[in-house]
Parts: structure tokens; C-alpha cells; sequence
């Protein structure tokens, strides 16, 4: 496939993906393209300069000249800052080899306004997302919409330290538990966005995995599990802890079926119910009161139990046919094993 120049990418590849997430290229108040970056600082200048240079002399692809101090586009904020710029590329070049000169944009640019934007780098093809300064920057899969740019804003902002939040000894209550659930933190806190726990069987990998879920849930509070249902139907629930970011229903089983509410639930057209409850400022949440005024169809009893038979007879044969499966796989992986062995002999008959 051939390469696109720069303006071509733009046109047929990034500025498409932007509409896609929201943006509207076409309107000035909330895209601007080839904005300038004014009143730099010379050294910064000379810095990035240095840096494209280094870049030329180690060979690494770089198809470009110095820039003239203009970023590609930038997402305005309903208040008129810049949420984030976006450095564009054509689609034969690595767009994190614009790395330098995108954290030096982001740079300059705080300095005019009240907040750090983010940035994008992008060839078209992929989206790399890039908080500078305080998270290496990720391949994403597109561009992110301008409520989920605010979103990040409030979260950047307001976010509670992890080190801040207690850990609840009701969830976890052993030292050595304690002490894998802050270092987890302090890798995240770090800028990481993996981490891998190795404990013993029965040393309560379960309980750790718990708090820390806890303890991150508490600290996000950005709503992108606001209308997330679970169903539980365990005696384990009787006294137990429960995250003040959870809401637990008890359903009477004399009007409703749990089975029937937690489909209704779960399906996209409940989904829908509760989404138009959920509060649309950069922090979501849904609250016990919320759902209580929700109003869902409520057939008779009967019918919501031979509803139930049929989903969970459906669910009895999925299972089956997953077991089924891994036991034919396993089946697959062992007489293979065995026929490399040469545990394996064909009989031909005459």
C-alpha cells in the first residue's frame, strides 16, 4: 500500500478518526489546526533541536525538518484551553519519533494556560496517547472524545493518592498481604500500568486482588463501571465487606425473580435505563436512589421464572459445550505429545 504524504493522512486518515470520537474538525471552538506555538524559550528551542538532531545521527527514520513551532491540531476545552494536541505524521513514519517535539508543544503550552494538555502522536494508522511528564506514553486504539478528555482532566486533578487511601483490614488483614497491595500501588503511582503478584496457594492471593480493586475503584471514581451489574448468590455475602463504590440489592423473591432483574439489567436496553441516570459531569456516578426510581417491566412471577428455567438451561448447555471443548483439546494436546514420543503405532491391516 503506497505511503500517504502528511496532508493526505490528515484528510483521509486522522481528521475522520477525530469526527468519529466527537470532534468537529470544522469548528473552530473546539479544533484548531496549525495552531502556533508562541513566545517558546529559545534554549527549550535549541534543546529540541538537539534532541531531532541526535535523532538524524543515530539513523533513525525522520522524515521531517525542524518544525516552525506549530502544532498539528489542538482540542479546546469548553473554556477555550487546550485538553490536548495532536502531532500528525504520514503513515510511513513512526509517530513516536515526533516524541520530542510533541512534549516540547505540551510544554510550551502549559505555560499560557492553567493545565498541562495531553497529547496524541499518529500516523493514521496508529494513536499513541501521552500524558507528559507523568505516564509513558501507550498505543491506544483512537482518539479520545472530549468527555472522555474532561474526564481525564478531573481525574489528573483530583485524584486521591494511592499511598492516601487505607486499606481495608476486613479485606486483607495480614502483614505480608498489606505490603504486595502497597508495592502494586507504588508501581502504579510510578507510571506502570502492569504488575504481577506471586504468593503461595492459600496465602490469600484472592483477598489482595480484592483490596487492591478497592482501593482503585476509590481513587478512579471516573463512572466507566457506573452501570456495571454483578450477580452473587452466596451465603459468603452475610456480613461481609462492602466497597463503599458498590451497590448491593437484595431482591424479595416473593415479587421478582434474580435471575430475570439481573438480565433486565444487563441487556442493552436496561443499560439504556440506567445510562439516563447517570450523572454527566467528569466524575459519573449512579446512586442507590437513582435506580430505586427506575421504573422496569414486571410480568408475573410465573413468567419470570420460566424466563429464568430457559436462561439458565441455556447457560447449562453453554457450559457443557465449553467442557466439551477443553476436553477435546486436551485430548488433541496429549496424543500429540504422545505421537512425538513415538508412544504411537499404526496398525495397517491388509
Amino acid at each position: 500500500m503506497p505511503s500517504l504524504s502528511e496532508a493526505r493522512t490528515r484528510i483521509d486518515l486522522i481528521e475522520p478518526a477525530l469526527k468519529k470520537a466527537g470532534w468537529d474538525v470544522h469548528d473552530p471552538d473546539q479544533v484548531g489546526i496549525e495552531i502556533p506555538v508562541d513566545g517558546f524559550d529559545p534554549q527549550a528551542w535549541k534543546a529540541l533541536e538537539a534532541q531531532l538532531n541526535l535523532l538524524r545521527e543515530t539513523g533513525e527514520i525522520y522524515g521531517v525538518q525542524l518544525p516552525e513551532g506549530v502544532s498539528d491540531y489542538a482540542l479546546y476545552r469548553p473554556n477555550g484551553e487546550i485538553a490536548a494536541i495532536v502531532e500528525a505524521k504520514r503513515t510511513s513514519i513512526d509517530p513516536r519519533l515526533a516524541e520530542a517535539q510533541t512534549g516540547f508543544y505540551v510544554t510550551e503550552i502549559e505555560k499560557r494556560q492553567s493545565l498541562r494538555p495531553f497529547a496524541f502522536m499518529t500516523n493514521g494508522h496508529d494513536v499513541y496517547f501521552w500524558d507528559v511528564g507523568r505516564a509513558h506514553k501507550r498505543l491506544v486504539a483512537g482518539f479520545f472524545s472530549p468527555a472522555d478528555m474532561e474526564n481525564l482532566l478531573y481525574l489528573r486533578e483530583n485524584q486521591t493518592p494511592l499511598a492516601a487511601v487505607p486499606i481495608h483490614t476486613a479485606i486483607t488483614n495480614q502483614s505480608y498481604q498489606q505490603e504486595a497491595v502497597r508495592r502494586v500501588c507504588e508501581a502504579f503511582e510510578g507510571g506502570k500500568r502492569r504488575a504481577l503478584i506471586v504468593m503461595a496457594t492459600g496465602t490469600g492471593k484472592t483477598r489482595v486482588a480484592m483490596s487492591l480493586q478497592d482501593i482503585l475503584m476509590a481513587v478512579r471514581g471516573d463512572g466507566s463501571t457506573a452501570t456495571r451489574i454483578g450477580l452473587v448468590n452466596s451465603p459468603d455475602l452475610v456480613g461481609a465487606n462492602i466497597s463503599p463504590n458498590l451497590l448491593r440489592f437484595k431482591v424479595d423473591e416473593q415479587v421478582m425473580n434474580p435471575l430475570y432483574l439481573f438480565t433486565l439489567m444487563t441487556c442493552e436496553g436496561g443499560q439504556r435505563l440506567l445510562g439516563r441516570h447517570v450523572t454527566r459531569t467528569a466524575k459519573k456516578t449512579i446512586t442507590a436512589g437513582d435506580v430505586k426510581r427506575i421504573k422496569a417491566p414486571l410480568p408475573p412471577l410465573s413468567l419470570q421464572q420460566q424466563f429464568a428455567h430457559t436462561v439458565h438451561q441455556f447457560e447449562r448447555l453453554r457450559a457443557q459445550q465449553r467442557e466439551a471443548e477443553r476436553q477435546a483439546e486436551h485430548l488433541s494436546q496429549t496424543l500429540l505429545h504422545r505421537a512425538f514420543r513415538g508412544e504411537l503405532q499404526v496398525k495397517i491391516s491388509s
